[in-house]
């Protein structure tokens, strides 16, 4: 058979090889064009499947998880520009770390605002129990965050943002 598709080999456990083979015979396809729909389901997002709910939650928890990501990313840069002007200082010679031969102290960097999916996902609950929490009272609030925070910090609600409190 002379055709232009690049040949694939590929060995699947027998568990999905199984479900191709039911998939095929219910769509009256063979292996081979099988597969090719799939790849091609995959790649150009052609499936039906495409709106179904689990792709809705799916896509509902990548944002959550991606927000977090964010939040921490923010963190993550306070804290390195902290650390490249303290090495700067030391490297200069502005500093009295290598006189003294104390660890110079490390100041944390300062927490920004955060949306209740962000403060949801540093206290590990959900969004709406941020949302529950807030509503029974500032300070409540207060001290139910400050119970679930890693940090030990305490969060206020301001609008639709939650501010931190030291």
């Amino acid at each position: 058979m002379v055709t232009k598709n690049i040949r694939a080999v590929t060995y699947l456990p027998p568990k999905y090889h199984q479900k191709l083979k039911d998939y095929a015979n219910q769509k009256n396809l063979t292996e081979s064009a099988t597969l090719v729909e799939i790849v091609k389901q995959f790649f150009e997002g052609n499936s039906p499947q495409n709106n179904s709910p689990d792709r809705t939650i799916i896509e509902e928890i990548v944002k959550e998880q991606l927000a977090g990501t964010e939040a921490e990313i923010v963190t993550l840069k306070a804290q390195m520009e902290q650390m490249q002007q303290l090495l700067a200082g030391v490297m200069s010679g502005k500093t009295t770390a290598r006189k003294t031969r104390s660890t110079p102290s490390f100041v944390k960097p300062k927490l920004q605002p955060l949306k209740a999916e962000d403060l949801a996902n540093r206290l590990g609950v959900t969004p709406e129990t941020v949302e529950k929490e807030a509503h029974r009272g500032n300070e409540h609030f207060l001290a139910w965050s400050k119970s679930k925070d890693i940090g030990r910090v305490s969060w206020e609600k301001r609008g639709e943002l939650y501010y931190p409190i030291r």
